[in-house]
């Protein structure tokens, strides 16, 4: 999926999802019903913002409808709720919200100040989460956090409890990420991850991967760890291996 910046939409809008609007009407009334908090003004403002696009979850995302809900807590909560989880990737990578920190490990709000997003910086958390709802692949997930967006932290932890080898691909992929929209319209392949975010890459894959590529970092019997940081192609990590004759021994070895 390529994120279109410039009206917050997939591009060339193109939908990889269907859904079932009347089993979709179903849940949201369910919703509705179950949910104590709502008042007929909000229920009201729910139903006239589905009903603008036949209770299509693709156009209503697209569309941005969910901006007729006025209040902003829950326009939230339905989206959370009852969007999110016909994304591919809400039930694989759990996702903070705004307003409540403890539904998941991801904080996917969080910006860096400066965070990309096709220039813009009136960015808000619908807008993220919209985007989030279009994640088709990981890919799609690791290219939000490329522009500034999101929490590595938080989602290199989430992938550690099980799975390694993909936090080293999403750090890899969020380092060296071609920004997909500026080649689609421009034929240029260019990286936009920002500086903060290239270092946060470097501080982690250092401190949690290398063990600090310490002196005992090079000893003989960590040539495999020594091989995939020299693979990272990470300049600043590749200058750790002609510091002093050890390292040097040992980038011998692995190249």
């Amino acid at each position: 999926m390529i994120w279109d910046y410039t009206y917050n939409r997939p591009f060339e809008l193109s939908y990889p999802k269907e859904h079932d609007s009347e089993s979709f009407r179903k849940e949201v009334d369910e919703w509705m019903d179950n949910n104590c908090l709502l008042d007929d003004v909000s229920k009201k403002s729910i139903k006239s913002s589905l009903e603008k696009v036949g209770y299509n979850l693709n156009e209503y995302m697209t569309s941005h409808s969910y901006n007729m809900i006025e209040d902003a807590h829950i326009r939230e909560d339905f989206i959370v709720y009852m969007c999110l989880p016909y994304s591919s990737l809400e039930k694989n990578i759990p996702i903070n919200t705004e307003n409540n920190r403890l539904m998941g490990d991801v904080n996917i709000l969080s910006r860096t100040e400066d965070f990309y997003w096709g220039g813009n910086k009136d960015v808000s958390v619908f807008d993220i989460y919209c985007r989030l709802y279009f994640c088709e692949t990981q890919e799609d997930l690791w290219a939000i956090f490329a522009d500034g967006v999101g929490d590595i932290d938080d989602l290199i932890s989430c992938y550690l409890k099980n799975d390694e080898d993909n936090a080293i691909n999403a750090l890899l992929y969020i380092y060296w990420a071609k920004n997909q929209y500026i080649k689609k319209t421009t034929g240029k392949q260019i990286i936009t991850t920002p500086r903060s975010i290239k270092d946060k890459v470097i501080s982690i894959f250092k401190d949690q991967f290398f063990g600090g590529m310490y002196d005992e970092f090079f000893d003989d019997d960590n040539i495999e760890k020594a091989r995939i940081a020299w693979d990272t192609g990470i300049v600043e990590i590749r200058q750790e291996f002609v510091r002093d004759e050890k390292a040097v021994a040992m980038l011998k070895k692995v190249i």
